[in-house]
């Protein structure tokens, strides 16, 4: 029983996994149109049950290039 209890968490651990990697890829496909590119974005190691990104280092000039762009998208009418 609690062998197949701990086989249902590392499952459920793997898709949490998958599923970083997958909004990873996602996201870096979508900053790709604005022309920012994050070097070490990944999917992370689940944290307190989520599935998680790791943005990492950011060089500035897309930092700004991403700030700009959500200042536009928010102010357009």
């Amino acid at each position: 029983m609690a062998e197949a209890t701990e086989a249902r968490r590392h499952m459920q651990a793997d898709a949490k996994v998958t599923i970083g990697r997958n909004a990873a890829k996602e996201l870096d496909q979508a900053l790709v149109l604005i022309g920012v590119k994050l070097p070490e974005l990944e999917g992370g190691e689940p944290v307190e049950g989520h599935a998680v990104v790791n943005l990492g280092v950011v060089p500035a000039g897309d930092a700004f290039t991403l700030a700009h762009w959500i200042r536009r998208k928010l102010m357009r009418p």
